[in-house]
């Protein structure tokens, strides 16, 4: 499936969406073109490999089911001002749905790494070496050899993203977290995440209350308020 008719499909779900009407056949011809989005196994990661067919019925229902999740985690994309014929608009919806859906895939072949281990350890459903998997290949040849080659495998694949996900978020925090109090303007919610997530020493709400002149108070309330929010907005995105 290539991006233009992934963006169509995607439009036509959200505006029936909006319309509140019925969009079977759109989603259902979405979801089964998951497998010919070709972005999908280049981004995957040898890692999760072995598990993408196995993975990937899942990751059809789950995309079913939870479609409408993803105009809501992908709002900042403002779906209604889209169009299909726009080469940048078809960029920018492709890109952030494939970004969603490997979240799904990526969670759903740990789950079947999981099942597989389980399977193991009670001598049920162990598959053999031999067993095909993926264009072609085999267990034994994403194999390398040492111990628990699976485990190694899908662990790093896993610290990578999850390393690539921390970066992400850090470096979109400055502009994120501007807000202020209009009172105390030096209590400003990026400042005071630095003061207590990345400086070292890190400080307490209270260190940090004393160093600004200004009652601890202040300063929790605009937090908790103002900035966890936010922060709690962007965990859910990058989850």
């Amino acid at each position: 499936m290539d991006n233009h008719n992934l963006c169509s499909l995607i439009l036509d779900i959200y505006h029936c969406h909006v319309a509140n009407k019925p969009y079977d056949n759109q989603i259902e011809s979405l979801t089964y073109g998951l497998d010919h989005i070709r972005q999908l196994k280049a981004y995957l990661g040898s890692g999760y490999l072995p598990y993408y067919e196995q993975a990937l019925t899942k990751t059809m229902e789950d995309v079913q089911k939870n479609i409408t999740k993803f105009f809501t985690v992908k709002a900042q994309v403002n779906f209604g001002e889209r169009r299909a014929d726009n080469p940048e608009d078809v960029t920018v919806i492709s890109k952030a749905f494939i970004s969603w859906v490997m979240v799904i895939l990526k969670r759903d072949c740990q789950d079947e790494r999981r099942r597989i281990k389980r399977c193991q350890a009670s001598g049920k459903g162990v598959q053999s070496l031999d067993t095909p998997i993926a264009e072609g290949l085999t267990l034994q040849d994403v194999i390398p050899a040492g111990t628990n080659p699976m485990d190694n495998l899908i662990d790093a694949e896993t610290a990578r993203e999850n390393k690539r996900k921390h970066d992400e978020l850090l470096a979109l925090l400055p502009e994120k977290l501007t807000c202020r109090s209009k009172k105390y303007p030096q209590c400003h919610c990026y400042d005071i995440f630095v003061r207590q997530y990345l400086q070292e020493p890190k400080q307490t709400f209270k260190e940090i209350a004393q160093e600004l002149g200004m009652a601890q108070g202040t300063i929790t309330g605009h937090w908790y308020r103002k900035c966890q929010p936010i922060l709690d907005e962007l965990a859910h995105q990058y989850r």
